[in-house]
């Protein structure tokens, strides 16, 4: 078999052994062999002609294979079962992993489903979990309670208990959702739009691609639908976008508790849903919410820095040297940038920040001092003289998270340091930011790999 027809065929087996169907009836999972009121069974139910509720259990990820490689992110290869749920215009399900020498994720199980509906909302109870595939039943129960939380909005609170076994995360998985973009934060404001990849998406807070624990998917030009989480604690939490085999969203909401936490028990922070919104609206409830709970004060409103910094309007970046010694900007000519910027707009609302000020971008890391090649001392004195001279203020890169073995003074400035396991600085997300200095496609490419993560002041061991 050649090599394209070997390819179509693996993709169409792909596409062939992931296709099973869940039923539904009414909106209610009904577990294998369980029957409805007009006595069909799920797989009757969801073989009805022409039933709208005929689901695949799993994204049917329609990736290319003609580089033989896995996709990023990594879904089973078998349908698991998961009863799909629907409440409050919501359709979803519940995933349960736990830890420890058993550990295994583990779905509600089918058979075990009751609900309860008031004022408030909708609070839906399993009374037994289920392994993979809903092939054994696993002790444990389930809570899931959906409130209404205002117009367009709904909270969902999920409590998971597995006896014997210690719990480590529970997701919430987002099912027929519409087609549309992605939104996020990062270590800046501006929002990025991107429909959703043939390969899915995976996103994580606290970590340099996530600002936020807020992700958005533009359905109707820039609204659409906001998925926030309700805890201001740095606990992680993950996002991933995903697409059914119809083209529609599936979007999961992962919670994973902080270790030092870890029981058989978890209550997951809430999650809130917004419909009919924005990215920018999102993150301005989050705001408020970080205000309110964790006692932040808005930027307008910081006493707790020179009142210069309220006057900024811009922020300029000189970079100096380049990782490989090529100099992009030396002193003179940071100087004469400087003198550019400050005959068009007033140095009282400019900051220069300076970056590789010091040699080579981030190998220098450690030895801060100006660079002969770059104009020396004096080259750099000139600097600072022209940028306070036209009232502009002046903020150098230093590296206090960082340093680079070699330089001098490193066994007396960072005694005790060492290097760290891969993606330690966190800025390896499954999509986004990597670092290749050296262009050799090595080691590198999964961040600064060859700097020390600095115990800065430490003891030497």
């Amino acid at each position: 078999m050649s090599s394209p027809n070997r390819r179509e065929f693996l993709r169409s087996a792909v596409l062939v052994g992931s296709a099973v169907e869940l039923g539904l009836h009414n909106g209610t999972a009904l577990a294998q062999g369980e029957q409805t009121a007009a006595g069909q069974t799920a797989h009757d139910a969801a073989g009805a002609a022409g039933n709208p509720l005929r689901q695949f259990a799993e994204p049917i990820v329609p990736y290319p294979m003609d580089m033989w490689c896995l996709p990023r992110v990594q879904f089973w290869s078998f349908d698991n079962r998961d009863p799909l749920l629907e409440a409050m215009a919501h359709r979803f399900s519940v995933q349960i992993t736990t830890t420890g020498a058993d550990e295994n994720t583990y779905s509600l199980h089918g058979g075990s489903l009751r609900r309860a509906v008031d004022d408030q909302g909708v609070t839906i109870h399993a009374d037994e979990l289920a392994s993979a595939g809903q092939q054994t039943r696993v002790p444990g129960h389930c809570e899931i309670l959906l409130s209404r939380r205002g117009p367009d909005r709904t909270g969902i609170r999920i409590t998971a208990v597995v006896d014997g076994q210690t719990v480590r995360a529970v997701k919430l998985i987002l099912r027929n959702l519409p087609a549309g973009r992605i939104g996020f934060t990062s270590f800046e404001e501006v929002p990025n739009l991107a429909p959703v990849p043939p390969e899915a998406l995976a996103l994580a807070y606290p970590t340099y691609q996530g600002g936020a624990p807020v992700w958005f998917l533009a359905t109707d030009g820039e609204r659409g639908l906001s998925f926030s989480s309700l805890d201001v604690s740095p606990r992680q939490r993950r996002f991933v976008a995903s697409l059914e085999v119809d083209g529609r969203s599936r979007i999961e909401l992962v919670f994973e508790e902080d270790a030092r936490r870890r029981s058989s028990t978890l209550i997951a922070p809430d999650w809130e849903i917004r419909a009919n919104t924005t990215l920018d609206e999102a993150l301005a409830d989050r705001c408020t919410l970080l205000e309110r709970e964790a006692g932040l004060t808005a930027w307008e409103r910081r006493s707790d820095v020179p009142a210069w910094v309220h006057d900024l309007r811009l922020v300029v970046c000189l970079h100096g040297m380049h990782w490989s010694g090529y100099i992009l900007q030396d002193y003179a000519q940071m100087r004469a940038s400087i003198e550019w910027v400050t005959n068009r707009i007033p140095g009282r609302s400019v900051m220069f920040f300076l970056a590789g000020w010091e040699g080579r971008y981030y190998r220098s890391y450690g030895n801060s001092v100006p660079h002969p090649r770059m104009g020396g001392e004096a080259g750099f004195r000139s600097v600072m003289h022209a940028a306070h001279a036209r009232g502009a203020h002046v903020m150098a890169m230093y590296a206090g998270n960082a340093a680079m073995p070699g330089t001098p003074g490193y066994d007396q400035y960072a005694p005790g340091s060492s290097f760290q396991a891969d993606n330690s600085l966190g800025w390896t997300p499954l999509r986004g930011y990597t670092v290749d200095w050296s262009t050799v496609r090595g080691n590198d490419i999964d961040g600064s790999a060859w700097l020390i993560l600095a115990r800065l002041g430490g003891k030497s061991t």
